[in-house]
């Protein structure tokens, strides 16, 4: 059986970084939660899973409305472990489990607090376009990119692209992926820029949660945007 959208949240437990957090709270929500409720919000996704190696994130997923059909095996969760192939794992255990087949993927990485529901209705009708290709988020530079420098190999500081004209940098936030399962299967890879579309959502929504200061800032940005 073949339908449609499911959305799926990769949420590894080991994280050096920033330990725990994809449990970690933003506006009294962990990240994970924050995750499956943009894509419960979102009418065209059919099913949300959580994929997780921790029975802790699972409880965490399964509270705020996803599916976790089962822990993510050992060699899915190490290190090099890429997202498209627990996502392939996932789909090879629905297509063998249930006989289903969904058409696409949402990806939707926890790390991104600020992601709305609308976020995602948004990459999702791009994606809708051109059916065939993968689709991104991305969003303007926080930053000018021609206050960005380069270190060469001397030593000196370099401005990375001083004469390239910017009106059409953007950058790949990582907060929403639709990806063909045809595509996925071929290429092991959820996105690549030469080979989809992208669509641009609010700059502040993109905001990644990988260090201490960035939780801050997002925790931040979440208590100011709900008063």
């Amino acid at each position: 059986m073949s339908s449609g959208l499911i959305a799926v949240v990769p949420a590894r437990a080991g994280s050096k970084r920033l330990p725990g957090k994809n449990s970690i709270e933003v506006a009294g929500k962990s990240l994970i939660a924050r995750a499956v409720f943009a894509a419960l919000g979102c009418q065209e996704i059919d099913r949300v899973f959580v994929d997780t190696d921790s029975p802790a994130l699972r409880d965490i997923a399964r509270e705020a409305g996803a599916e976790v059909p089962y822990l993510r095996p050992a060699h899915l969760a190490a290190d090099d472990a890429t997202t498209a192939a627990t996502i392939l794992h996932l789909l090879e255990y629905l297509r063998i489990k249930e006989n289903y087949s969904p058409e696409a993927v949402v990806t939707l990485q926890p790390t991104s607090p600020l992601r709305s529901a609308l976020d995602v209705k948004t990459v999702v009708a791009k994606w809708k376009e051109i059916p065939q290709r993968p689709a991104a988020s991305v969003c303007r530079p926080l930053q000018s990119p021609r206050d960005l420098l380069l270190r060469t190999q001397f030593g000196e500081w370099i401005r990375l692209a001083p004469d390239c004209d910017y009106t059409e940098i953007m950058f790949e936030d990582g907060s929403v992926y639709v990806t063909p399962v045809s595509y996925l299967r071929e290429k092991c890879l959820i996105f690549r820029p030469e080979d989809g579309e992208v669509a641009e959502i609010p700059p502040l929504h993109g905001i990644d949660v990988d260090e201490p200061f960035q939780l801050e800032v997002a925790r931040a940005l979440a208590a100011w945007t709900t008063h």
